[in-house]
């Protein structure tokens, strides 16, 4: 065998050589820090700790009790476990559902909420979904019912009456027959595109003040807590 052909053979077996271990390095392809999510992962360790210590800041936290989280949890939990396998052990419904409970309550990022859950932001891109698919089909028969009989209509009309939205809406419509100027005591909100937050700020701090003067109504106090 002359030197060219040796020369290339040892080219063929280094590079042989080199995608094994390039094989092997990806195999390894969860980061440390997430597969501790079972000792130190949210639901293991802060959500545990309000449950048992301070019930006031596990509703802050998730904007659900520990009660009725666990009732949630009991509604969902057999649309969203998943069966554990030999490559890794499955996030559980609690951690499904305390997950999505928290982007609910908060908007937050899915980067953000993978660092703290320790769950990998590509699977967090598909739990919050999923849960909130089973939350609907789980709560739209009780909590979401479209009114099927006149009766029914009937009694969300009484809701709206007591609560004194068509009240207003009625007394809109009197003041405009008497010729009285309905225009005056309702805030102008100007349209647009996104604004910057100067802009933001401005229109919170306008309805804010309106709703305490001109756009106050007598219910509102028994509502707005």
């Amino acid at each position: 065998m002359n030197s060219k052909k040796k020369r290339a053979l040892k080219y063929i077996v280094a590079a042989i050589a080199a995608k094994r271990r390039m094989k092997k390095v990806r195999r390894n392809w969860i980061k440390p820090w997430l597969t501790r999510r079972a000792d130190l992962g949210v639901c293991q360790t802060l959500l545990k700790e309000l449950s048992n210590e301070d019930s006031d800041s596990f509703r802050n936290f998730l904007r659900v009790s520990p009660q009725q989280f666990a009732y949630l949890l009991d509604m969902v939990k057999d649309s969203i476990t998943k069966c554990s396998t030999n490559m890794r052990t499955c996030i559980t419904a609690e951690e499904r559902l305390s997950l999505t409970l928290r982007y609910l309550a908060t908007g937050e990022s899915y980067r953000s909420l993978s660092y703290s859950f320790r769950i990998a932001p590509s699977t967090v891109c598909s739990i919050i979904p999923e849960v909130c698919d089973a939350l609907y089909q789980a709560l739209k028969d009780t909590y979401m019912k479209v009114p099927s009989t006149p009766e029914e209509w009937e009694e969300i009309a009484t809701d709206f009456y007591e609560n004194g939205i068509i009240r207003i809406k009625i007394q809109t419509a009197n003041d405009a027959e008497n010729g009285q100027d309905i225009g005056t005591g309702l805030l102008n909100v100007p349209r647009g595109g996104s604004r910057n937050s100067c802009q933001a700020r401005q229109i919170r701090d306008e309805f804010k003040e309106y709703f305490v003067t001109t756009g106050q109504v007598p219910w509102q106090a028994n509502v707005v807590r």
